[in-house]
């Protein structure tokens, strides 16, 4: 996969690249995207017949934490990322904690819920309005399918009274990046958001104030009201993101119905889940029961079938594939930490060494590896965090949200707009614009488990339960955690393995190494491929050339990170 002059660098300049409509399209790099990612999608041109995601360089967080003092493993390894780095030195934390057998106390706990909670309520917002909109905005709609836009000019926005675009043609122009309404509102409600997680982690995006057993900001009753003063001030833009993003895609699948397969693969996710609650304890051994506490929950759901929500079963099958990456691979050990042993290619099991080489298909051609879950190809999205938490028969009783088997009813409080209860329903298909629907109502969904959990941080506060950290004591003998967790984007977890207080081995598997990876040892596609392999063609072209439009939309609808992929 190489760069080319007709390359798409950008559809808000959709006449840059200009390729026959049936043939290669090689849409690297491709923006919008955090890292380096290149694609290339061969079309028969009315849809996608093969695709290769490649991972475009290599990083070496792994290698740089190898020898380190376990003390100086969380702020290396949250550099791994610059939009999910609190997420990665919250999974570093547990890591070391589970090595450490440690307990942070309740408030140490609660702190690091909110603020990854709110971390997630960034991503989300970001990925929407600066990433994935553009694809859908008035110039580029206007440019690659004149007919969809012709009906756009005259389609009323149902939720109109909610997100103030009167039709759909509004609602893409403020699409429109850097100019448009919804990209500009975007902007100062991340920086409220964004000064939120630093009240609790010191500053974004990478902590200063977390350690293992520890979040050391300064806390007092002020830091919760000024921390609920601005959550309150957010509510109006989540009511509005959630109806912006209904009436575009309901419009969408009325208008032209090949958009209810863009992106489409099977319903097969794997999360580690996240947030947990103030009493919960982090252990190997504990790890379902914890697990269990969490309100985004862990679990593995293949083909639409629940295989399970034990996180130690979510961690157990993992396996990582390097067949067609740029890696050999390092036996490490065979066994877990109660001396049980792992499948081979378990991150536990091995390390991934750097083998540089000309990139080839057949061969290797991405830097990103291949995890897979028991052999099978698992994304892992907001969408299957929303599904999974849906189809829970135990969510804490709380005053915000209520998982009804079916569908997530979310109670938004009252700003200048009503109260609202908003409400995500399980989709009929996987496909790019459920994953974008998803986006939207984990805004909503992340912002009031911060809101749960604030609550419980109160309690703490008001019954004077006030330790934020506890003495570090480092083991001097060999030992081993991992860390499960998830990003914004989802699945999150280090692997680490120690001895005599220094770093052995550190393996990491995030949400995007998942969605990114390339071709498994069985030759099977990675998440993102498969949902580009049989994606329709449904940009109008001009005589026989083509931008690429619709395979970037299947691609930001994964939100991927090759920063976090590649680490």
């Amino acid at each position: 996969m190489s760069t080319t002059p007709q390359a798409l660098s950008d559809p808000s300049d959709a006449s840059a690249s200009q390729k026959p409509r049936g043939g290669v399209i090689d849409l690297d790099p491709m923006t919008r995207v955090g890292g380096a990612l290149g694609v290339r999608v061969t079309t028969d041109g009315t849809r996608i017949t093969d695709a290769h995601a490649a991972g475009n360089f290599f990083r070496g967080y792994e290698t740089l934490a190898l020898k380190r003092d376990l003390r100086d493993v969380m702020p290396i390894v949250s550099r791994a990322c610059g939009w999910c780095g609190g997420a990665h030195m919250t999974t570093a934390s547990l890591a070391l904690e589970m090595a450490f057998e440690m307990r942070p106390p309740p408030m140490a706990i609660g702190m690091r819920t909110i603020a990854q909670a709110t971390e997630a309520i960034w991503v989300h917002a970001a990925h929407l309005a600066v990433r994935a909109a553009p694809d859908y905005c008035a110039s580029v709609v206007a440019k690659t399918t004149p007919r969809l836009w012709a009906k756009a000019r005259v389609a009323k926005a149902p939720g109109a009274s909610i997100h103030g675009y009167g039709t759909i043609a509004d609602l893409m122009e403020g699409m429109t990046p850097l100019t448009g309404r919804y990209w500009t509102e975007t902007l100062p409600a991340g920086r409220r958001v964004q000064e939120m997680i630093s009240m609790f982690y010191g500053k974004f995006p990478h902590p200063s104030v977390a350690a293992p057993g520890t979040v050391a900001a300064t806390l007092s009753w002020a830091t919760f009201t000024e921390y609920f003063t601005r959550l309150v001030a957010s509510v109006d833009y989540v009511k509005q993101v959630c109806a912006l993003w209904d009436d575009l895609i309901a419009f969408l699948y009325e208008a032209d119905e090949r958009f209810l397969t863009l992106g489409q693969r099977p319903a097969s996710f794997i999360h580690a889940g996240c947030w947990d609650d103030v009493r919960s304890a982090y252990t190997y051994e504990g790890l379902d029961e914890n697990g269990r506490a969490r309100l985004a929950p862990p679990g593995v759901m293949i083909d639409g079938n629940i295989e399970t929500r034990n996180l130690s079963e979510v961690h157990a099958h993992i396996t990582e594939h390097v067949d067609h990456s740029f890696y050999d691979i390092e036996v490490e050990g065979g066994h877990d930490r109660r001396g049980d042993s792992l499948p081979d290619g378990h991150p536990w099991t091995q390390r991934n060494i750097a083998r540089p080489a000309q990139r080839d298909e057949q061969g290797a051609y991405s830097w990103c590896a291949a995890p897979r879950w028991g052999g099978h190809v698992v994304e892992s999205t907001p969408l299957g965090r929303l599904w999974l938490t849906a189809t829970r028969d135990d969510f804490p009783t709380n005053d915000f949200i209520e998982a009804t088997g079916s569908s997530i009813r979310i109670l938004v409080p009252m700003n200048f707009q009503p109260e609202t209860i908003v409400e995500w329903k399980i989709p009929e298909r996987v496909n790019a614009l459920e994953r974008l629907r998803a986006d939207a109502y984990g805004i909503a969904f992340a912002g009031l488990c911060a809101a749960i959990t604030l609550l419980k941080g109160f309690e703490l506060m008001r019954t004077g339960e006030m330790e934020q950290s506890i003495p570090l004591d480092i083991p001097e003998d060999e030992t081993m955690g991992v860390g499960l967790w998830e990003t914004g984007r989802g699945f999150n977890a280090h692997w680490l393995r120690g001895d005599a207080g220094r770093v052995t081995n550190y393996q990491i598997i995030s949400a995007s190494t998942l969605n990114a990876s390339p071709r498994d040892a069985d030759g099977r596609p990675g998440p993102m491929e498969e949902a580009l392999i049989d994606s329709p063609i449904i940009e109008e072209s001009s005589g026989d050339e083509l931008t690429g439009i619709d395979a970037m939309r299947v691609i930001h609808s994964f939100d991927p990170c090759m920063n976090c992929a590649n680490h």
